[in-house]
């Protein structure tokens, strides 16, 4: 079990990107409907695109697509998730934008000399832009989302990479996610892990998945994670 020290002084801090560090569900249900409309299915509204959302963008259209009785072919999925990749790099980050209180966060931990880092499951072609656009003002030293020949969370190999990068043992890392594939993705790593609500998972559906260490307000996660910022 993943378990968080709540004094420690984390070398560096690894954050998911959607749901933790930015809201971005209307970016992603827009680029989901898109490939929806071209297999001819109903669109989905943002709230379902929070449940689909956490694996990949791929997974994701593979949900919204079963969830109206809709299957496809390997070959036909690839075919709608290349229109989905389409239609989010016309507009990676148009409906984006941080949560309250994260770019403080950010900011503070900047100022106390932790190393910022992003994980996410998303496309590295649209993860890179996106922070680029909405948070290349912070000083990320690692950001890393998927791609061919990387392994996507819940494999620990991103939070090794990490490390090394680092050149620190990954107990000396935090990684700070919305959903029960950032936790599982700790818990594999065997490092501290703080999983915020505030973001594509109700706290309900986390501790239904087994997850602690939750946080609802950026708020309540500085002062019980970050208590000397």
């Amino acid at each position: 079990m993943a378990t968080m020290s709540k004094n420690s002084r984390f070398k560096g801090v690894l954050f998911d990107l959607d749901g933790t560090l930015l809201d971005t569900i209307s970016d992603i249900t827009y680029a989901l409907n898109s490939g929806l409309q071209v297999a001819q299915v109903e669109p989905i509204t943002p709230a379902e695109g929070k449940g689909f959302v956490g694996r990949g963008l791929k997974n994701a259209l593979k949900g919204a697509l079963e969830s109206r009785g809709k299957i496809v072919t390997p070959e036909r999925l690839d075919e709608l998730v290349g229109e989905v990749m389409r239609a989010y790099s016309l507009h990676p980050y148009r409906d984006s934008a941080p949560y309250g209180g994260i770019e403080e966060l950010l900011n503070d931990l900047t100022k106390r000399g932790i190393v910022l880092g992003v994980l996410s499951n998303k496309a590295d072609s649209l993860v890179q832009p996106i922070i680029k656009g909405v948070l290349g003002h912070h000083p990320f030293e690692f950001i890393r989302g998927a791609k061919e020949g990387w392994a996507s969370k819940p494999d620990p190999e991103g939070i090794y990479a990490f490390s090394q990068q680092l050149r620190c043992d990954p107990s000396q890392l935090l990684l700070v996610g919305d959903s029960e594939v950032d936790y599982y993705t700790a818990e594999a790593a065997q490092i501290d892990v703080a999983i915020v609500t505030w973001g594509f998972r109700s706290r309900k559906s986390l501790e239904e998945a087994g997850c602690t260490n939750l946080y609802d307000t950026v708020d309540e996660l500085r002062k019980e994670v970050f208590p000397w910022l």
